[in-house]
Order: C-alpha cells, then sequence, then structure tokens
C-alpha cells in the first residue's frame, strides 16, 4: 500500500502505535493463548461477554478478534476459515487483498494470513484495513482480526503501518499455551 508522491500529508488524526521493543501481552485463560499487545495497557480488552476475544484500540480507531475453538474432526486452514465464515466472524464488505499467503504460525498452526482493505466510497471516507488469519492445528481452529481505520485514503501509510505491526509482531507473537492432556484411564484390574 505505497502512498502515491503527489499524495497528501498524513492527517494528524491518524494515530499510529507507539514504537516499542517490547510489547505488553495478555493471556487468555479461556482461549489458552497469549497476545502480544502494542501499546498495551491502551488496549480494552473484552473476553467474556463475547463469544470471542475482542480488544479495542481507541487513539487508532482499532479492534483485535480472536477465537479459538475446537472441532470433533481433523481440520486445517480451509476447513477453519469455512467454519468461521459460517459464524459470521468475516468481514462481508468488498475487500481488496493486498496480501494472502500461507503460513506456519503461531506455532504449528496451518494458516492463512490475509491483508486487505475496504475501498472508501469517496475520497474524504475513511480508510479500512484488516488483517485476518485462519489457523488449523489437529482439531483446533484460531481465528484472528484486525480491524482498523484511518480518516482518509491520505493517512494510507499510517494504516500499512498498523496493519504491520498487528501482523509481524502481534500475530505472529501468539503463544498458544500446551493442548491439556485428558486423564488416562486407569487400566481395570481384574479380580
Amino acid at each position: 500500500m505505497a502512498a502515491s508522491a503527489s499524495a497528501a500529508p498524513v492527517s494528524s488524526q491518524a494515530a499510529s502505535f507507539p514504537e516499542e521493543k517490547k510489547l505488553l501481552h495478555f493471556h487468555s485463560k479461556r482461549f489458552g493463548l497469549t497476545l502480544p499487545l502494542p501499546d498495551g495497557r491502551a488496549w480494552r480488552i473484552d473476553d467474556h461477554k463475547h463469544v470471542e476475544l475482542v480488544a479495542t484500540h481507541a487513539a487508532t480507531s482499532s479492534t483485535l478478534t480472536v477465537l479459538s475453538f475446537t472441532d470433533p474432526d481433523l481440520v486445517n486452514r480451509q476447513k477453519c476459515e469455512e467454519k468461521a465464515r459460517e459464524k459470521g466472524l468475516v468481514p462481508r464488505a468488498e475487500l481488496r487483498t493486498v496480501e494472502d499467503q500461507v503460513v506456519t504460525g503461531p506455532e504449528a498452526y496451518d494458516t492463512r494470513v490475509w491483508t486487505a482493505i475496504e475501498p472508501p466510497p469517496t475520497p474524504s471516507k475513511p480508510l479500512v484495513g484488516h488483517v485476518i488469519a485462519f489457523g488449523g492445528f489437529l482439531r483446533k481452529c484460531l481465528f484472528f482480526h484486525f480491524r482498523s481505520e484511518v480518516p482518509t485514503p491520505r493517512d494510507e501509510d499510517v494504516l500499512s503501518t498498523r496493519l504491520a505491526v498487528m501482523r509481524l509482531r502481534v500475530l505472529d507473537g501468539i503463544k498458544v499455551d500446551p493442548f491439556i492432556e485428558p486423564p488416562k484411564e486407569k487400566p481395570s484390574i481384574p479380580r
């Protein structure tokens, strides 16, 4: 998402995440994962009211939605994407792909990472960007959706930076708790 040479200066209303070497981490016991977050203390995190974890960052008009769930069948990224779409988690707006790649991560998840923008209807309307990931590992799906908006397309560089931080530092930095093994049944002793 490179800005054109004739682009107007970046709006003072478009805030960036502060540059931090070390990010603060939020651990979700419910989903068994830890999220690194830029400007960590500024996020409002709701890990209980919704089916998914929803975190908002008011200064950047950003929302992060994360959901981890199990499935009775073995899954891969395609099956997890289908399930996320069935649950209505994926935006229905027209999205233009900036990057679409398959990666291994977080950890051993087979993941599709899709970075896209919603083109504004007019140049004076907000520009919205997304980083969406669908990961599958054994019988677990991981859904990650970061949505952020800037006041106008002139702020595209600020939006690009936010998307890059979320893709490279947050999504790649997720740590998944080890799976808890079910207790082994004690063998029955014949009498």
